[in-house]
């Protein structure tokens, strides 16, 4: 069923709020403080948010055909959903060696600053990359969408 113009540019708009709803929601588990808490939200996520945005605009997997680009995002969201807390880890060594430089007390109650600094970066992450591969599949959709326009 080709679609006109106008009626994708709608699809577009709920399929990109759907898209910050999943990556919010990415970044939110990211902040949990339970091992692999992050990584099987993501992959739930992932497995939903390219059948959502085909399901909010028509179309089938089959239609689409080629996945590699969504594949690699895919990877590199599993990678930093699993790896994010050491990665964030690792470069707040840095940070955190400056603030005990600067002052002594690096805990806030019983939540150290290197908590909230490596969660805090690892929901930035989540987000980010979740929002990334959502958005690609919204503009592989259109694009595929744009060459069966009649209007």
């Amino acid at each position: 069923m080709a679609l006109t113009k106008e009626q994708i540019e709608r699809r577009k708009q709920e399929a990109v709020e759907l898209v910050k709803q999943k990556a919010r929601q990415s970044g939110l588990a990211a902040i949990v403080p339970v091992p692999l808490f992050d990584m099987g939200t993501d992959y739930k996520l992932m497995t939903e948010i390219e059948d959502d945005i085909n399901e909010i605009f028509g179309v089938t997997s089959e239609e689409l055909k080629d996945n590699n680009d969504s594949m690699k995002t895919r990877l590199a969201i599993m990678v930093t959903s699993g790896a994010g807390e050491f990665i964030a880890k690792q470069t707040t060594k840095v940070v955190l060696k400056q603030l005990q430089n600067r002052n002594k007390r690096t805990k806030v109650g019983p939540i150290s600053v290197g908590t909230v600094v490596t969660h805090g970066t690892s929901a930035v992450v989540s987000y980010t990359l979740m929002r990334k591969l959502g958005m690609d599949h919204i503009e592989k959709v259109v694009k595929y969408l744009d060459n069966q326009t009649v209007i």
